[in-house]
């Protein structure tokens, strides 16, 4: 399955610059390297999502499933939270997808860690991209469980103090509780079938 973002959030609705450079004892007056740590906040919120497959905040993703061999007619998404799902299905002649698929013919789980849709009837249409489900991701602003932002918060520290790809012959270790333990729970482990 295909994730496409058709809009994002802004990264400093997640974690704000303020509440980093608290997080990173910088007082609010230093404002020299605020681009430098805003462009962090962004890339941790990246990455936080990226091992969680959870989407930190609101925006509007498409994603698209291919037929299956098996004719399966559950499909587990990849991504959450996610609410308004719209489902269209491809035209027969593969020039594009028609009117949205009604409610009434899938439904949605949103309920535990990996949402699923079931489609209740057969879809006209085959191949690649058969089906494309239109939906509003993400945790609202301000409502992203606190491990996650805490782990967003770790890993601006850690590329605030780490700036380049080498190391001196410091051994590293990895912080007990630290980043994997705080997300470890809300981790949306999507396999395909």
């Amino acid at each position: 399955m295909k994730v496409t973002f058709t809009t994002n959030y802004t990264a400093t609705d997640v974690l704000s610059l303020a509440e980093a450079k608290q997080h990173l004892r910088i007082p609010a007056a230093i404002t020299d390297e605020d681009a430098l740590h805003t462009r962090m906040i962004s890339a941790a919120c990246m990455s936080v999502q990226n091992l969680t497959n959870r989407v930190l905040g609101p925006c509007t993703v498409e994603l698209t499933a291919d037929e299956r061999e098996d004719e399966a007619t559950e499909y587990l998404l990849p991504i959450s939270p996610l609410s308004s799902v719209v489902v269209k299905y491809k035209r027969a002649d593969g020039s594009g997808y028609d009117t949205k698929v009604l409610n009434t013919d899938y439904e949605l789980s949103t309920r535990g860690i990996v949402p699923k849709l079931k489609l209740l009837t057969s879809l006209p249409g085959t191949g690649y991209d058969r089906l494309l489900i239109e939906a509003s991701a993400g945790y609202s602003v301000g409502a992203v469980p606190s491990p996650l932002k805490q782990a967003v918060a770790l890993l601006v520290v850690h590329m605030d103090e780490n700036r380049s790809a080498t190391i001196a012959p410091v051994p590293l270790r990895e912080i007990p509780f630290g980043v994997m333990n705080l997300v470890s729970h809300y981790r949306n482990e999507y396999f395909t079938p």
